[in-house]
Order: structure tokens, then C-alpha cells, then sequence
């Protein structure tokens, strides 16, 4: 429930030269979210930010609809390289669709944004395999599990699965 005005009253302005009439009390505590008044929280900010993430989630799982029902069509389905670059383009043909006739262009963006930030850490981990893990983005080097011992640390220092000989970073221990 948004608030109204309770009691007004007459001020001078000085951009308008004159006295006009402002509002002096507002009713209410401000609606649903009127506890948040007394907080610097930037409720609609946080707002924008979770439609923008929806519509990202939206757009990424609406690109990978229309890519499988077209990439076997197309004889693409078994290139994951090329399938992964055929969503970031349906993204963003989706977005120019809708920023175009349902005339929000920050929508048709949003929409953009999903495929691409998925396909594109699926692509950084098919060509830099060391800046990104299987499945999610992380720093650092894979190390098969099957190689990797504990005691391996304190016995030579070196991590197993590693080309160099140079001791362990002292934040792996």
C-alpha cells in the first residue's frame, strides 16, 4: 500500500519563485516493505536485480529448448562446441525478437544474458581447462582424484598431478 499524504503545507520555492503546496506528513508505515524504510537498502535495486537473473534463467533454458529441437535437424547435435555457439546465437536472436516487439529492450538484454554467461564458462573450460573445473568455474589446477594423496603434501612437498617440482601454495594446507 503505498503512502498518501496526511497533512500539506504552504512553502516558498525558489526555483518557482512563489509558495506552492508540499507535502508536510505521510500516512502509513509504507506498505509491505515499510520496516525497510528505516534502512539504506536499495529494495528496488534488489528488485531489478532478481527479474534481470529470472529473465537470464528464462532466456538460457528457452535457448537450449529451441537449439535441441534444431541442432538434430541441422546434424549439429553431436559438435558440443558448435551446439554451445548456436544457444548464445538463439539468445540473443531471442532478445532482438523481444526488445523489438514487446518494446522493453532491457528484457530482450536480460534474456541475452543467461545464454551467454552459460555457454560462455562452458566454453572457457573446453579451451582454458585450467581456469575452469567440470561443470562450474574455479581457479586454481585439476588435480585427478585418483592421483591425489594427502600425505603427498608433507612427504615431498610437491602436489601429485603436478609437472613442476615447487612446493605447495602454504593456503592448500
Amino acid at each position: 500500500m503505498p503512502r498518501s499524504c496526511v497533512r500539506r503545507k504552504r512553502v516558498y520555492s525558489p526555483v518557482l519563485g512563489r509558495n506552492v503546496l508540499r507535502c508536510a506528513q505521510f500516512s502509513g508505515d509504507g506498505g509491505l516493505f515499510g520496516i525497510f524504510d528505516k534502512f539504506p537498502l536499495p529494495i528496488d535495486q534488489i528488485k531489478s536485480a532478481f527479474v534481470t537473473g529470472g529473465l537470464a534463467v528464462g532466456g538460457a533454458v528457452g535457448a537450449r529448448k529451441i537449439i535441441s529441437y534444431v541442432a538434430p535437424m541441422l546434424k549439429m547435435d553431436d559438435k558440443p562446441k558448435v551446439v554451445m555457439l548456436l544457444e548464445i546465437a538463439a539468445g540473443v536472436v531471442m532478445a532482438v525478437v523481444v526488445g523489438k516487439y514487446i518494446g522493453r529492450p532491457e528484457f530482450g538484454a536480460a534474456l541475452a544474458v543467461g545464454p551467454v554467461v552459460l555457454n560462455g564458462m562452458a566454453l572457457l573450460g573446453e579451451f582454458m581447462p585450467e581456469l575452469a573445473a567440470p561443470g562450474i568455474a574455479g581457479l586454481g589446477v585439476v588435480v585427478d582424484q585418483d592421483d591425489w594423496v594427502p600425505e603427498a603434501m608433507f612427504e615431498h612437498g610437491v602436489t601429485p598431478g603436478l609437472q613442476t617440482e615447487q612446493a605447495a601454495p602454504a593456503w592448500s594446507m
